[in-house]
Protein backbone atom coordinates (compact mmCIF):
# COMPACT_ATOMS: atom_id res chain seq x y z
CA UNK A 1 0.00 0.00 0.00
CA UNK A 2 2.84 2.38 0.76
CA UNK A 3 4.32 1.69 -2.68
CA UNK A 4 1.03 2.72 -4.26
CA UNK A 5 0.81 5.93 -2.23
CA UNK A 6 4.43 6.76 -3.09
CA UNK A 7 3.68 6.15 -6.76
CA UNK A 8 0.60 8.37 -6.55
CA UNK A 9 2.62 11.15 -4.94
CA UNK A 10 5.28 10.76 -7.64
CA UNK A 11 2.61 10.90 -10.37
CA UNK A 12 1.07 14.02 -8.82
CA UNK A 13 4.48 15.70 -8.76
CA UNK A 14 5.04 14.76 -12.40
CA UNK A 15 1.65 16.19 -13.34
CA UNK A 16 2.41 19.42 -11.46
CA UNK A 17 5.79 19.68 -13.22
CA UNK A 18 4.14 19.12 -16.60
CA UNK A 19 1.58 21.84 -15.84
CA UNK A 20 4.37 24.21 -14.80
CA UNK A 21 6.30 23.45 -18.00
CA UNK A 22 3.17 24.04 -20.09
CA UNK A 23 2.66 27.41 -18.40
CA UNK A 24 6.28 28.38 -19.14
CA UNK A 25 5.81 27.35 -22.77
CA UNK A 26 2.65 29.44 -23.06
CA UNK A 27 4.44 32.48 -21.60
CA UNK A 28 7.33 31.99 -24.02
CA UNK A 29 4.94 31.76 -26.96
CA UNK A 30 3.18 34.97 -25.91
CA UNK A 31 6.53 36.74 -25.62
CA UNK A 32 7.63 35.42 -29.02
CA UNK A 33 4.41 36.58 -30.70
CA UNK A 34 4.65 39.99 -29.05
CA UNK A 35 8.27 40.40 -30.20
CA UNK A 36 7.44 39.23 -33.73
CA UNK A 37 4.48 41.61 -33.90
CA UNK A 38 6.58 44.53 -32.62
CA UNK A 39 9.28 43.72 -35.19
CA UNK A 40 6.65 43.91 -37.91
CA UNK A 41 6.84 40.22 -38.76
CA UNK A 42 3.22 39.60 -37.84
CA UNK A 43 0.34 41.96 -38.20
CA UNK A 44 -1.94 41.61 -35.16
CA UNK A 45 -4.93 40.86 -37.37
CA UNK A 46 -3.20 38.93 -40.14
CA UNK A 47 -4.38 35.47 -41.08
CA UNK A 48 -0.80 34.21 -41.01
CA UNK A 49 -0.32 35.32 -37.41
CA UNK A 50 -3.70 33.94 -36.42
CA UNK A 51 -2.97 30.59 -38.07
CA UNK A 52 0.41 30.33 -36.35
CA UNK A 53 -1.12 31.12 -32.96
CA UNK A 54 -3.88 28.57 -33.46
CA UNK A 55 -1.42 25.90 -34.61
CA UNK A 56 0.87 26.43 -31.63
CA UNK A 57 -2.05 26.53 -29.19
CA UNK A 58 -3.41 23.31 -30.69
CA UNK A 59 0.00 21.64 -30.40
CA UNK A 60 0.26 22.65 -26.75
CA UNK A 61 -3.25 21.42 -26.06
CA UNK A 62 -2.55 18.07 -27.73
CA UNK A 63 0.64 17.70 -25.69
CA UNK A 64 -1.25 18.41 -22.47
CA UNK A 65 -3.87 15.79 -23.35
CA UNK A 66 -1.13 13.28 -24.21
CA UNK A 67 0.68 13.94 -20.91
CA UNK A 68 -2.54 13.55 -18.90
CA UNK A 69 -3.30 10.27 -20.68
CA UNK A 70 0.19 8.97 -19.98
CA UNK A 71 -0.16 9.83 -16.29
CA UNK A 72 -3.58 8.19 -16.11
CA UNK A 73 -2.26 5.03 -17.79
CA UNK A 74 0.69 4.90 -15.40
CA UNK A 75 -1.64 5.26 -12.42
CA UNK A 76 -3.85 2.43 -13.69
CA UNK A 77 -0.84 0.17 -14.20
CA UNK A 78 0.28 0.88 -10.65
CA UNK A 79 -3.15 0.07 -9.23
CA UNK A 80 -3.38 -3.29 -10.98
Amino acid sequence: MTDLSKAMIKADKAKAKAAKDMKKAAVSLREWFRAAREAGLLHPNSLEGRDQRLTLAKDLDEYAIFAEDQLANAMERLKS
